[in-house]
């Protein structure tokens, strides 16, 4: 029984041991690299491929550390800078397949083969990644904000079709998650994202609704803001403008600062003009 317990202790002191000498290995050619990261424009070849060198060795030579992980991680990021884009994505791959139990590395590195396909022009191979990245990370931000990001980029192409799809699909993610049992901090993440896709689809009563929602989990400038926005939402695209007053004249009684008591002042005076004032 001692001497099972001192193999794993010796074990164990030996996995110590590679994380410190792969710690301490990283820290140095991190500190070697720091002028050449700082500065990519002003770096010459051969200082690149100098610390490439560092950097692969001490992956190679501790695969099983973290500090092993994250030198892959600055060698995909350095081989975009040579704009070597297939030894980019082959890095950012092995990554992924090497270290499954490292999720942050691992969503780290899907979010820059998507980053990679962009900047290659190749955006359906980007709009993969960012499927899967929805699919193996659906509760960190990188997944739930995936398919809001997709939408957006459609519509700036003036994809509107695929644009909508993918607010859609934001939707019912974010609905979904909210049947979850999730705790308040997401909650009001979630429901923040969705009145920004409730909007982008035209939907401004489901946007009006989520938004008061919004308001009643926040304090302070960031509750001001979202009533402030609520109060346009009644009086521009629901063309509710007694709703719209019904906010104005909340903001006043609840905030005291000068500034935001002038521009809530000055939108419930734009209520008692045309409608063409309101929009401008």
């Amino acid at each position: 029984m001692r001497k099972g317990c001192l193999i794993i202790l010796c074990l164990l002191l030996t996995a110590c041991s590679d994380d410190y000498q792969a710690e301490r290995r990283l820290w140095w050619v991190k500190r070697d690299a720091q002028a050449v990261l700082s500065s990519p424009e002003a770096a010459t070849p051969e200082q690149i491929e100098e610390i490439l060198t560092q950097l692969k060795r001490l992956a190679n030579d501790m695969p099983n550390t973290q500090s092993g992980a994250q030198a892959l991680l600055m060698v995909g990021s350095l081989y975009v800078l040579q704009e070597n884009y297939p030894a980019a994505r082959d890095t950012y791959q092995l990554i992924r397949t090497r270290y499954p139990n490292m999720k942050k590395l691992s969503m780290q590195s899907a979010a820059a083969m998507a980053s990679l396909y962009e900047r290659e022009n190749n955006w359906p191979e980007a709009v993969n990644v960012y499927e899967r990245i929805v699919k193996e990370f659906p509760q960190q931000t990188v997944g739930l904000e995936a398919y809001l990001y997709v939408a957006k980029k459609y519509a700036d192409k003036g994809d509107e079709a695929n644009a909508q799809s993918y607010y859609r699909k934001a939707a019912g993610l974010y609905e979904t998650r909210l049947k979850s049992e999730v705790g308040p901090a997401q909650i009001l993440q979630l429901k923040g994202y969705l009145g920004v896709v409730y909007q982008a689809l035209g939907e401004w009563g489901k946007a009006a609704n989520v938004m008061s929602q919004v308001a009643d989990m926040q304090k302070g400038i960031e509750r001001f803001s979202v009533l402030m926005a609520l109060a346009r939402v009644h009086a521009i695209k629901l063309n509710q403008k007694d709703q719209a007053r019904v906010l104005y004249e909340k903001i006043l009684n609840e905030f005291d600062d000068p500034k935001m008591q002038q521009m809530a002042r000055a939108s419930l005076a734009q209520l008692d003009k045309p409608s063409q004032s309101i929009h401008e």
